[in-house]
């Protein structure tokens, strides 16, 4: 069974939120700027697919599937 998670991020513009979605992502997704010129103008999701295994039992792993929403 896969497990699912939404997060969104949002807050004032040019705070690192696209910046914030590349972190949890481990790549650069969005397009970020380092001007005052906002680089995202809409809502926009990305899907994580991982598999990630427990500390506690080394032969079970979990299935999650993460989606990030990046708010302009």
């Amino acid at each position: 069974m896969v497990k699912q998670a939404n997060i969104v991020v949002c807050g004032s513009a040019c705070v690192g939120k696209s910046t914030l979605v590349n972190s949890l992502c481990g790549k650069e997704v969005p397009k970020t700027s380092s001007s005052l010129c906002s680089a995202t103008d809409e809502m926009k999701k990305y899907v994580l697919n991982q598999t990630y295994q427990s500390v506690n039992e080394a032969a079970s792993s979990t299935e999650y599937s993460i989606t990030i929403w990046d708010t302009s």
